[in-house]
């Protein structure tokens, strides 16, 4: 894939609409308040639609039924409200079910949703503020998007990369696209997150969540993501036989955790994967 094609599989990418890319901004405004989101979504009957039937869901077991948009928004948040509008529009823009080739949609989201509870999981048991969890879980979601264009674009050539993954398992995933494709889906994933304006901690965990740096003992997003992409792997929850299944040693030492935390604080994943799985269909 040479360069202007892979230029081409980024233009092809859908921009976020106008209601997500306004919730984002007001979302990221420090003094923005919950009835001025409020008036953005009331703007997008569909998107309306969502936020009630998720805040409704099992995912959140609120005890009563929420009717009013208002509420909700009260009750999820504004970081909640401006993730599942984001995630409506990534999961809105991409094929979501069926097969394209060798490639398996339906559990390449399953993954991305296990990365986005893991992450979640891990965040809360470090003690991540409850305002920033949903934000770990969004970068989990959308850690492998850079890999959607690549399928869709040219699904022939992703083909040939599964199989050199699966003939070949002991090597890096980002070697084989670079040496089949001309580039990796990192690489694809940050010119999206540039495309759409992403914040910054969303796009360094698309970037870098096989090879995070490590800045300090801080739980960044990247960090979470990483390691619940391993535990997803060894938990087999992906497209491909399990890679990367062993947790970074030097990131392990970094955070101060031990396997036997990681275990821990991931047991609830399945049953938490279940809950969540409202999110996957908030595209349709």
């Amino acid at each position: 894939m040479d360069q202007d094609k892979i230029m081409d599989c980024v233009d092809n990418v859908p921009s976020l609409s106008p209601t997500a890319t306004k919730i984002i901004q007001v979302a990221n405004n420090m003094n923005a308040s919950a009835n001025e989101l409020v008036q953005v979504i009331k703007m997008d009957p569909v998107l309306t639609g969502k936020v009630l039937k998720l805040i409704n869901s099992v995912y959140y077991g609120m005890p009563q039924k929420v009717v009013s948009l208002g509420r909700a928004v009260i009750l999820l948040g504004i970081n909640t409200i401006k993730n599942l509008a984001l995630s409506t529009a990534v999961l809105g823009a991409f094929k979501q079910k069926g097969k394209l080739g060798a490639f398996n949609m339906n559990l390449f989201w399953e993954h991305c949703l296990g990365c986005g509870v893991g992450s979640k999981l891990l965040a809360k048991s470090q003690g991540v503020s409850k305002m920033q969890l949903e934000e770990y879980f969004i970068a989990g979601l959308l850690h492998d998007i850079g890999k959607m264009p690549l399928v869709q674009f040219d699904h022939e050539a992703y083909d040939k990369v599964l199989k050199v993954m699966e003939d070949e398992p002991e090597r890096d995933e980002a070697e084989i696209e670079e040496e089949i494709l001309g580039t990796t889906h990192t690489k694809i994933g940050g010119l999206i997150a540039d495309k759409w304006k992403l914040p910054e901690p969303l796009k360094e965990s698309i970037t870098g969540h096989h090879n995070p740096t490590i800045t300090g003992t801080d739980f960044s997003i990247k960090i979470a993501v990483h390691l619940a992409n391993i535990d997803c792997n060894r938990k087999d929850f992906g497209i491909v036989p399990s890679r990367n299944v062993e947790f970074t040693e030097e990131v392990l030492e970094a955070m101060e955790m031990t396997d036997v935390d990681l275990e821990l604080a991931l047991a609830p994943l399945e049953e938490e994967i279940e809950l969540a799985k409202v999110f996957l269909k908030l595209g349709n």
